[in-house]
C-alpha cells in the first residue's frame, strides 16, 4: 500500500505554502489535485526590535521608541514588546530591575530617579513567546534641585569668627554649581537681615566672620544645580563668646 502522508521538513517558519498533490505509476504522472493553501506555525522572533531610541522627558521620566524586528525575522504576528529598565549607578541597589508592557512601538517610563542613567533592553513577542532581548541602551533622566547637603557642623576658628563645613548631598539629582551659606542674624530674638554667602561647588566649607557676642546668628546651608536651589540643612546657631571657647551649637 502506498503510504498516503508525508511529512514536509526544511520550510520557513509563519509562511504560506500552496501544496500540489499528484499520483503517478509507471506510465507516468495523474492529474493533481486542486492547490491546497497551508501555513507553517509561528515561533518566536529571532531578532530584538531594531533602532532603539531613548530620550529624557523630565527628571522622572524617559521616552522609549523603536521599530518592530525586521519581518524576516519575526516569524509571527507581534502580540507586545517588553521593557526591561534598571539604574546602572552605585548608589542604587543593584537587582533592582523593572518592567514594562506595551502593543506600541513607543513607551514613556515613569517614576525614575533623577539625573540617573538607567540601561534599557527590550523584546517582542508573538503567541509562541518571547523573542531575542536587545543589546543594552543607555540614557539618563534629566537634572533636577539636589536634596539638602548633609553633617552641616560650625568649629569656632576665632573670637569673631567660625567655620561652617558640610558634605555634599546624597542625592545631588545633577551636577552640583554652587552651595549657599544662609546667616540669620538676630538681636533680642529679633530677626535683623539674613546674609546669603555663595560658595564654589568643590568647597565644602565657609567661614563666617564679624561675630558680635551681643547677636545671635543661625546658619544652614543649600546646594544649587542648574535647575535651582534645593532644600536647606538643618539650622545651626552660632553663639560666640569673648573668647575662642564661644559654644557652637548644631
Amino acid at each position: 500500500m502506498v503510504n498516503s502522508e508525508v511529512r514536509l521538513s526544511g520550510l520557513e517558519k509563519f509562511t504560506k505554502y500552496s501544496v500540489i498533490v499528484e499520483a503517478f505509476n509507471n506510465r507516468g504522472d495523474g492529474p493533481s489535485c486542486d492547490p491546497v493553501i497551508v501555513q507553517t506555525l509561528e515561533d518566536v522572533p529571532s531578532a530584538p526590535p531594531q533602532d532603539v531610541i531613548c530620550t529624557p522627558v523630565s527628571a522622572h521620566d524617559l521616552q522609549v521608541s523603536w521599530h518592530p524586528p525586521d519581518r524576516s525575522h519575526l516569524h509571527g504576528i507581534v502580540q507586545g514588546y517588553k521593557l526591561f529598565y534598571e539604574p546602572v549607578e552605585e548608589r542604587y541597589e543593584p537587582g533592582k530591575r523593572e518592567s514594562k508592557v506595551t502593543t506600541a512601538t513607543t513607551a514613556v517610563l515613569h517614576g525614575l530617579k533623577p539625573f540617573t542613567n538607567y540601561s534599557i533592553r527590550l523584546l517582542a513577542s508573538t503567541r509562541a513567546g518571547d523573542g531575542v532581548v536587545s543589546p543594552v541602551t543607555f540614557c539618563t533622566t534629566e537634572e533636577t534641585v539636589p536634596e539638602a547637603p548633609e553633617k552641616v557642623k560650625a568649629v569656632p576658628s576665632s573670637e569673631n569668627a567660625a567655620f561652617v563645613g558640610w558634605l555634599p548631598p546624597h542625592h545631588p539629582n545633577g551636577i552640583v554649581t554652587k552651595y549657599t551659606v544662609h546667616l540669620r542674624i538676630l538681636e533680642q530674638g529679633r530677626e535683623l537681615k539674613t546674609v546669603k554667602n555663595p560658595v564654589a561647588a568643590h568647597q565644602l566649607y565657609y567661614e563666617v566672620s564679624g561675630l558680635f557676642a551681643s547677636k545671635m546668628y543661625e546658619a544652614w546651608v543649600t546646594a544649587a544645580t542648574r535647575v535651582g536651589q534645593g532644600a536647606g540643612t538643618s539650622v545651626i546657631r552660632l553663639s560666640p563668646a569673648p573668647s575662642s571657647s564661644g559654644l557652637f551649637h548644631s
